[in-house]
């Protein structure tokens, strides 16, 4: 069998496939970069009869490194619908050995650390967030999904842009709880209700040039209610509510958020057997063998004062050992007896 026919899928709709695959990149709301955005909360009826945004919560389990989340997941923890939902959550289920494998880790560094006073404690101290930070799977966390119409201003988000691209444009948010926290808040320290719906706010990023330290330190303002753009009656705000007629919201979040993609427990127990596959195999020799050792990312590195890092290596990397001149991140699989 060639390499296209393992890669390549067959399509069978070619307008529709090309259609939501040009609307999922479309449709992400993305952080920016040393600019203002300014954002309408729509609503819609619900069965009540009351106007509501557009919102979604859930819970979502990540696993990767502090840079590189490689994988995500909705937790099916409790979803049980007689078929291919059970109620358990393969990844609930692995939480514990990953925090395992972070004390393994944590002692394998603090063995290893011949530092001494505050450059030990700083040092391990730094050692202990990554290894925590680069954990197998983390807790499943809420995420919100909220469309919104972005607004088509200038850098500053105060009017209008006075071009011949759209007025604005509808996006999906994908938040976590601290980004809503802080929307929120600014509408609570004005003394309003928390509620988005049929609001305008501006979100002004900085410059930084990584991405988690925009969306961290993003400043958020309510816009008045005198001095919104899409006001009740007016055109934009006419224009917003025929966009979002048949708006499939649920299949739009699907459509531009892969960790929304339906995972069976099935699909995710093998996942995490071969995500902890090395693990596995280190309890079951340390059954029989109390020399076991678990290498997958474990460095066998003295630390020591004087000794400097191989060059190029980065700033506190491991001095000596398979490992040296990396920080312990080398993946390297087996038993040693």
């Amino acid at each position: 069998m060639s390499l296209f026919s393992k890669v390549a899928k067959k399509v069978t709709d070619v307008a529709t496939f090309i259609e939501e695959h040009a609307s999922a990149s479309t449709l992400k709301y993305m952080a920016g970069n040393d600019v203002t955005h300014r954002l309408y909360f729509p609503v819609h009826i619900d069965e009540t009869g009351k106007p509501i945004p557009y919102v979604f919560e859930a819970p979502i389990h990540t696993w990767g490194s502090n840079k590189n989340n490689y994988g995500s997941c909705m937790c099916t923890k409790g979803i049980d619908d007689g078929d291919k939902f059970d109620g358990s959550c393969p990844v609930c289920d692995r939480l514990e050995d990953a925090s395992a494998i972070v004390d393994y880790l944590k002692a394998e560094v603090d063995a290893a650390c011949t530092l001494t006073g505050d450059d030990r404690t700083k040092y391990l101290d730094e050692q202990g967030k990554k290894i925590w930070g680069d954990r197998k799977v983390s807790a499943a966390r809420s995420k919100y999904y909220v469309a919104l119409a972005m607004l088509n201003c200038g850098k500053d988000g105060r009017t209008l842009a006075d071009d011949d691209k759209p007025k604005f444009t509808i996006k999906i948010a994908a938040w976590t709880e601290n980004s809503m926290m802080k929307i929120l808040t600014a509408l609570t320290e004005r003394d309003e209700e928390p509620n988005i719906g049929g609001l305008e706010f501006k979100l002004k990023y900085g410059s930084q040039p990584e991405l988690a330290s925009r969306v961290g330190q993003v400043a958020v303002t309510w816009v008045d209610k005198e001095k919104m753009l899409v006001k009740p009656g007016t055109p934009l705000a006419a224009e917003i509510a025929a966009a979002l007629e048949n708006f499939d919201f649920e299949h739009s979040i699907q459509l531009c958020r892969r960790e929304t993609a339906e995972k069976t427990p099935a699909e995710l127990q093998r996942q995490m057997d071969k995500l902890f596959q090395a693990w596995d195999t280190y309890k079951a020799e340390l059954a029989v063998n109390p020399n076991a050792k678990y290498l997958e990312c474990a460095g066998t590195a003295v630390i020591t004062e004087k000794a400097a890092p191989p060059s190029g290596a980065p700033a506190g990397a491991l001095i000596s050992g398979p490992q040296a001149g990396t920080l312990g991140g080398e993946v390297r699989s087996g038993i040693n007896p």
